[in-house]
């Protein structure tokens, strides 16, 4: 009896001891597939690195002096810009606009902060307010309309890029590459091609390798009555849909009559874009939609 349980006691201390071994070789295991994955991660983004730095801006620079380099890529921006224009059609998305109004000592005479929801059905272009807020008073605006409302306002202003190319009213000259927010771009000056009424002057910057926008500044190229300056700064950037649309737009004008002058800068974000297919819209007021999270600005 004494040398089987002697046995069983060796046998028994065999299996502890297996044991022990072979959870040492799972955690070595395991330790070295992490290494070898992080190794490979590793390697996989050096790659991705290497190819943003793969972007040489003389390369660009030296491309785009050519006429016809150019030209093709002027069409492939109108492409771009024109598949935004289109996107924005089948999206909605929530604008959070900050209007300032600056005295001539450039304090801020009056603000406030205006969130509303914005989608189109057909021609129709559709807001509805989220938050209004006097923020000079920390209250809400008085007689804010919550319900959703067609949105009338028309722009007469003829924009660069258009399509086709026969109709674009731009004359458009290669300005060199500049970084913008540490990523290279092509930068682009513009100007009206026939006459300055209703048109910009001003400059973008375009991705090289995607040849999305992503800046646009303009200014007026002659003045209107009762205004005397105004500019608009378009930035944009991939969206909550995975596409670039715009994310940021500041306006900035001033003018008056006689001795009443005023200089409104706003500064509009861009945010929670979704699919209007998967958003249940109307143009008839509800009591079911939640307002989304609007961060703070």
């Amino acid at each position: 009896m004494k040398s089987f349980r002697r046995i069983g006691g060796i046998l028994l201390a065999m299996i502890v001891l297996l044991s022990i071994i072979l959870g040492a070789w799972e955690v070595y295991r395991q330790s070295t597939v992490e290494l070898v994955t992080a190794q490979v991660l590793a390697e996989n983004n050096k790659g991705k690195k290497a190819a943003v730095r793969e972007i040489d801006p003389k390369e660009i620079e030296a491309r785009y002096q050519n006429p016809e380099q150019f030209r093709a890529m002027l069409e492939s921006v109108r492409e771009q810009v024109h598949a935004i224009d289109e996107r924005d059609k089948t999206l909605e998305h929530v604008e959070v606009q900050v209007a300032k109004e600056i005295d001539p000592k450039g304090h801020e005479a009056a603000a406030e902060r205006h969130t509303e929801r914005i989608w189109r059905e057909g021609d129709k272009k559709y807001r509805q307010t989220i938050e209004y807020l006097d923020l000079v008073k920390g209250k809400p605006k008085k007689g804010a309309v919550t319900r959703p409302r067609v949105d009338t306002g028309k722009i007469n202003e003829v924009f660069p890029f258009q399509l086709p190319a026969a109709e674009d009213d731009y004359r458009y000259q290669f300005a060199g590459v500049e970084q913008i927010n540490n990523r290279w771009t092509i930068k682009i000056n513009f100007e009206p091609s026939k006459g300055p009424a209703g048109r910009f002057r001003g400059e973008t910057w375009i991705d090289p390798t995607t040849f999305t926008p992503v800046r646009l500044f303009v200014s007026l190229a002659e003045k209107k009555p009762f205004l005397d300056q105004f500019s608009m700064l378009i930035d944009y950037g991939t969206v909550e849909t995975g596409q670039v649309q715009v994310v940021s737009t500041v306006i900035d004008g001033s003018g008056g009559f006689a001795m009443v002058q005023k200089h409104i800068r706003s500064e509009i974000a861009f945010n929670n874009y979704q699919s209007l297919a998967n958003a249940k819209k109307s143009s008839e007021p509800t009591n079911d939609r939640t307002p989304v999270a609007v961060p703070e600005r």
